[in-house]
């Protein structure tokens, strides 16, 4: 299966944009019991999630948690970030196929508030609550997205009966109603959308969805053949054999989908025009007697939920010794053998032209059906058509269902008489490669083409009359042997009964009636694989090749080009064939042949070679041959091989295990969807998937580049951008040899190269190893360029001290280039400079036994991308485009620290780090936190370091994890790795970059790091600045995080120890905090004499794109936290005024005073005031005037104070020292 990372990403980013086309603030997907098992939100959720419940469905049954548990999430996607509920139990489940979300912020029910129902219920309605708070207009899946065509509407009100909204409109925690969930917020549900969009083929609906439906299909066409060659080979008609009952059966238990006919099976004059293209049902059934009256039939299946259809025209012939059949009856028969052949011809010569990335597919299908009208003019018909549907409407998907079918409609015998029509059909899969506007190339394939073109049923329960042939020698072999078919060069076979005489050869079989071969020259090929069959080459004679009336109708696409020469071209250069290899390439002048197979530990095989192999030596008909067998039959005989080694796997599981076990485990796992298929031999889907891997490549690469990449102009542009180097050219090549490297990459391994080397052939061998020696000459010739190690990671991982430690401990015999920009647009120019210092030391006589070598530590969370990106802009402009060839980066490392993975309180990785870890642009994981044996339990957010590491695994479970404790490269893999010159231009990295880069090219806007360095001449108070340290990580702030400080690093002095300089080193997320004098004398001295001696560097989020006024906001707020932990300067304080006094205050006032002498006529008792009049007061009669005094003695002393503020004033910590 395809990484999923790219696809998951893809689904989430179409769901999306389907929200934003409806002007929608999220999409709420609730499966489960919360939304009563909602179908439209179990639909969206396998397409999300890939199917996720069917496929572990053995899991959950043996789990020991109900399935409601595993359906307790909620996954709410809003336009610039995504968010997951879910619990302790379904959170590894969901793990790997929501890592690659971007923005993902993860809301998990632990453990213990799982055993509290109470609890466990009201975090999830907090959480929920949360999720759709400020969201005004809503996207909910609800309804069947099969049954979006059918009467039924949505409304509001289907979901407030769902319990998660139900529990929304009650606080139980506050005892309080809230609103209701519909009334304050606009829903809707888009099921008929969805649907257009769940059944888009990409790779992965493709391997689960389309392949299941696509057997299960051939396996229903097999059992109506079956059925047929039951009713021919009986005696009397029966109903139990009715051949109709799979096709509609399978019709009627399925949704329709709108716009395509019913199946049919119709014999004879009931195949008329006005039958076929009813829409009601009645007319396409024929009844079983005019079986017996008929020359042909015509059959056509459709399965309705994946659009697959397929029709095909058979044909019944009486025996041929029969007595009763008239010269009128034959030539009958006969034309319409020829006609349905011509058809077939004409079809599958535009499905081979659609794989041609120049040709129009319309104006194909228009060339087709006018050639078929100028061969068919001296023919009496109805009518014809050729046509190309799209059972999706999806014309310009870059991957597409399309249906290629045709028809010759009541078709006339000589007497002017309807004896029906022909028709066949047969659906494609086109995959179209495009680069922006670019069509790369076109890869089609035909997905009901093992289905037989034509079956031939002989009316006959009598055996075979050999005299009817030929003389009456007897056969000197007669057994089962499988026969080559290429339609549309489409290989794969059939099993025949060949009969062998000295000079001829008699095939037949249950529906290919019977053929006499002629043999003039036979050619053994014999593989290297023993697994392989041995393959015999009947070469046709030249009097043969215009007329195949020797072979049934059914065996005429067994006639391929048996050629050796060109077959060998051919098969070297497959890029530039062009013409089909069969019968029906009227321009080929080659040998035609019929291929047959001797399948290896038969009985078959052991008597040919012992019973007819000595004969035909004897007679100079049989040699073995030193070359290639034809393309078609190598790649027949391969899959041969997968079919058999997968029956043979399926036999050996299934042949123990009980009904249930088959259902639920053993079956999932081969690939087998239901019994039908095991018992009519279709392929498991691993064995399909194995058979059609180039083209699944193909497809993969159609998806992946289906997105419109800005700032890529030409495949030339696009190359660059992911690091892949002509290894033929030192200049800038044409942009027509980097699309075929482009191509070369992405449909590595071509199999038909591989299955090549299971077979004997001289000439391979010496010229692979012409051009490995050609290659190993020019590439002495070259001049060698600058191979660059880069070290990215995200903030506080220690990267730096990576590439000093690199440095220092690689010196001998090496001479490092060390580029250390600041700012990801300062690449390009640290690269320039770099490559201007390696072309002067390549010319220096000194550095002629030194190894050059580039390290580039990459600035905030820039990785390859960004590096590769710098590398492009380079080529754009014509003074630096020359230098592009002087540089490959040789190996990419990102350094992670474990404690520093996630922010958000742990529901979000750091941005750019999942970017950073895509398959294809690092090589390995350096592990920069603590060693294991110091290494903490969990992050300072709670999350526990087993779960850091199954999320890194789970991100590119391809990559290594190498040690490098707090930096430190001691070990001596390690280096080695670091060193390697070409880790990073492996087939496999470079084929992944090529499939990711536009998804990471769009990737949502995750926050910049931006550096801010603050540079000061004056000390801070060491108990403020470690105060404000300490309160950094309390003071984190969420989503979108602008102006979080992550890192600070710098030189600082503290107040009252003027002849030190103190290191500081800080890290947030890490919980690093060091403060330590720095004892490098080289070091301080020239910093001590600098005006501005101490520094610090910030690293703080900023918003995606750079701007003065951001960039400036960021150091303002930097500044000021630092000005925090200077010397303050006192505040002035105003006047005291009589409001300001506290009752204490009058309380001192008064305490002060009360013995002051008392006015004329009072007297003090001890516990208050008396006068001679008899009033009575508890404070001084005079208390109003002390208390003016004591604040016009106050206001003295705090206007001095102010003089003295005023007067002298603490300096601006980045004010210039005097």
């Amino acid at each position: 299966m395809p990484s999923l990372g790219r696809f998951s990403a893809y689904r989430l980013n179409s769901l999306r944009a389907l929200m934003h086309h409806h002007q929608c603030d999220a999409l709420v997907v609730v499966p489960g019991v919360d939304s009563r098992f909602s179908t439209g939100a179990s639909q969206v959720t396998a397409f999300l999630l890939f199917d996720l419940f069917e496929t572990h469905n053995p899991h959950f049954i043996r789990s020991k948690f109900e399935m409601d548990v595993f359906e307790d999430f909620i996954i709410c996607i809003k336009q610039n970030e995504v968010h997951l509920y879910c619990n302790a139990v379904n959170h590894t489940l969901l793990l790997p196929f929501t890592t690659h979300w971007p923005n993902l912020r993860v809301h998990c029910a632990s453990e213990s508030k799982m055993s509290n129902v109470d609890e466990y219920e009201n975090y999830k309605i907090t959480v929920f609550q949360m999720l759709v708070k400020d969201c005004k207009r809503l996207v909910v899946p609800c309804l069947d997205m099969c049954g979006a065509m059918g009467s039924e509407k949505f409304t509001k009100m289907m979901i407030e009966e769902w319990p998660i909204i139900q529990s929304y409109a009650y606080d139980t925690e506050h005892q309080c109603s809230r609103e209701f969930f519909t009334l304050s917020r606009d829903i809707i549900d888009i099921p008929h959308e969805l649907r257009l969009l769940v059944n888009r083929i990409d790779p992965v609906y493709l391997e689960t969805t389309l392949v299941r439906a696509l057997l299960s299909f051939m396996g229903t066409f097999e059992s109506v053949y079956r059925l047929f060659d039951s009713l021919v080979e009986s005696k009397q008609l029966s109903s139990r054999a009715n051949p109709n009952e799979p096709l509609f059966s399978v019709y009627q238990h399925s949704a329709e989908i709108h716009g395509l006919l019913p199946p049919y099976l119709l014999y004879g004059s009931d195949s008329s025009k006005q039958n076929l293209v009813a829409e009601n049902i009645e007319s396409k059934l024929s009844d079983l007697q005019m079986m017996v009256e008929s020359d042909h039939m015509v059959i056509r299946g459709y399965d309705q939920p994946s659009g697959i259809v397929c029709e095909r025209t058979n044909f019944i012939q009486q025996p041929n010794n029969a007595s009763h059949l008239t010269d009128h009856k034959v030539r009958s028969e006969k034309k319409l053998r020829q006609i349905y052949s011509k058809l077939l011809d004409i079809l599958w010569k535009a499905t081979e032209a659609f794989n041609f990335a120049d040709s129009d597919i319309d104006q194909t299908v228009s060339k087709a059906q006018n050639e078929l009208k100028c061969h068919l003019q001296s023919e009496s018909f109805g009518s014809l058509e050729i046509n190309l549907t799209y059972p999706w409407k999806n014309p310009t998907d870059a991957v597409t269902l399309a249906v290629l079918s045709g028809a010759v409609y009541d078709i006339e015998d000589i007497g002017g008489s309807s004896m029906g029509s022909v028709v066949a059909a047969d659906t494609l899969l086109i995959s179209t490669l495009r680069l922006n506007d670019i069509c790369l190339s076109r890869k089609v394939i035909n997905l009901t083409a093992t289905i037989p073109p034509t079956c031939l049923w002989t009316r006959n329960p009598m055996p075979i009359d050999m005299t009817q042939f030929t003389s009456d020698k007897k056969p000197i072999f007669n057994e089962q042997l499988d026969i080559i078919l290429a339609p549309a060069n489409t290989p794969s076979s059939i099993t025949v009964n060949c009969t062998c005489f000295e000079d001829y050869v008699i095939i037949s079989g249950k529906r290919i009636g019977i053929s006499q071969v002629n043999l003039s020259n036979v050619l053994y090929y014999r593989p290297v694989d023993m697994e392989q069959p041995e393959l015999l080459e009947f070469v046709l004679p030249p009097s043969s090749y215009n007329t195949s009336d020797f072979l049934t109708s059914a065996l005429k696409c067994c006639i391929l080009n048996g050629s050796i020469d060109e077959a060998l071209e051919k098969f070297q250069k497959p890029t530039k064939f062009r013409e089909t290899e069969t019968l029906r390439n009227e321009n080929s002048s080659s040998n035609m042949s019929i291929w047959l197979m001797l399948k290896p530990k038969t009985k078959a095989k052991r008597l040919f070679l012992e019973q007819v192999a000595p004969v035909w030596r004897a007679k100079g008909l049989l040699r073995q041959s030193d070359h290639l067998p034809n393309r078609q039959a190598i790649r027949a005989a391969f899959i041969t091989t997968v079919l058999s080694r997968d029956t043979h796997s399926i036999l050996s599981d299934l042949r123990s295990l009980s009904f249930s076990q088959l259902k639920f485990d053993s079956a999932t796992q081969a690939g087998l969807y239901s019994l039908n298929q095991l018992m009519t031999e279709q392929p498991s889907a691993k064995a399909w998937l194995m058979i059609h891997q180039s083209e699944l490549r193909h497809i993969e690469a159609s998806w992946s580049l289906d997105t419109s990449v800005e700032g890529i102009s030409s495949a030339y542009d696009y190359a660059l951008c992911c690091g892949i180097h002509l290894k033929s050219s030192n200049v800038p090549p044409s942009n027509s040899a980097c699309a075929d490297e482009i191509l070369s990459v992405l449909l590595r391994n071509s199999e038909d190269k591989d299955i090549s080397l299971l077979w004997t052939h001289s000439a391979t061998n010496n010229e692979s190893s012409l051009t490995e020696t050609q290659d190993n000459i020019c590439r002495e010739m070259r001049p060698k360029p600058l191979h660059i190690t880069v070290v990215c990671g995200t903030v506080g991982s220690r990267k730096d001290n990576v590439v000093k430690n690199v440095v220092d401990l690689v010196k001998e015999d090496t001479h490092w280039i060390q580029m250390s920009p600041a700012t990801p647009s300062d690449i390009s120019s640290a690269l320039e400079t770099a490559v201007k210092e390696y072309d002067s030391l390549l010319g220096s006589a000194t550095e002629s036994r030194v190894r050059i070598r580039g390290i580039l530590l990459c600035p905030g969370t820039c990785g390859a991308r960004d590096v590769l990106n710098a590398v492009h802009r380079l080529s754009s402009n014509e003074s630096t485009k020359q230098l592009v060839h002087s540089v490959r980066i040789g190996c990419v490392v990102t350094c992670v620290d474990t404690r520093a993975v996630f922010i958000d309180g742990g529901r979000m990785t750091f941005p750019g780090l999942l970017e950073m870890l895509s398959e294809g642009w690092t090589n390995y994981i350096l592990s920069t936190g603590p060693p294991k044996s110091q290494q903490v339990a969990a992050t300072k957010f709670g999350v526990k370091m087993e779960d850091v590491e199954a999320l890194l695994h789970s991100v590119n479970p391809k990559l290594s994890q190498l040690p490098a404790p707090e930096g430190h490269v001691e070990r001596g893999h390690v280096l080695e790795a670091l060193l390697d010159e070409e880790a990073f231009n492996g087939p496999g990295l470079k084929r992944a970059r090529l499939l990711s880069y536009p998804s990471l090219n769009t990737t949502l806007g995750n926050p910049r790091m931006h550096a801010v360095t603050l540079r000061f001449a004056r000390p801070v108070e060491r108990v403020r600045f470690t105060n404000h340290l300490k309160a950094i990580f309390a003071n984190l702030k969420p989503w979108p995080f602008y102006g979080n400080l992550y890192s600070i690093t710098g030189q600082i002095g503290f107040t009252g120890e003027p002849d030190k300089i103190f290191d500081v080193l800080h890290l947030t997320l890490n919980g690093i905090s060091r403060i330590s004098v720095n004892t490098d004398d080289s070091d301080f001295l020239p910093k001590r004499k600098a005006n501005k001696p101490f520094w610090l560097t910030g690293i703080l989020a900023a918003p995606p794109a750079a701007s003065k006024e951001s960039d400036e906001w960021l150091a303002n707020q930097f500044a000021n936290w630092l000005r925090k932990s200077a010397p303050q300067q006192e505040a002035i304080r105003p006047p005291l005024r009589l409001s300001d006094l506290s009752k204490a205050d009058l309380e001192k006032i008064h305490e002060k005073y009360h013995l002051h002498p008392l006015p004329a006529g009072w007297y003090y008792t001890g516990s208050y005031y008396v006068n001679m009049n008899g009033d009575k007061s508890f404070q001084h009669p005079n208390f109003e005037a002390f208390v003016q005094e004591y604040l016009e003695g106050e206001n003295t002393k705090i206007a001095a104070r102010n003089a003295r503020i005023v007067n002298h004033p603490i300096p601006d910590l980045f004010s210039e020292p005097s």
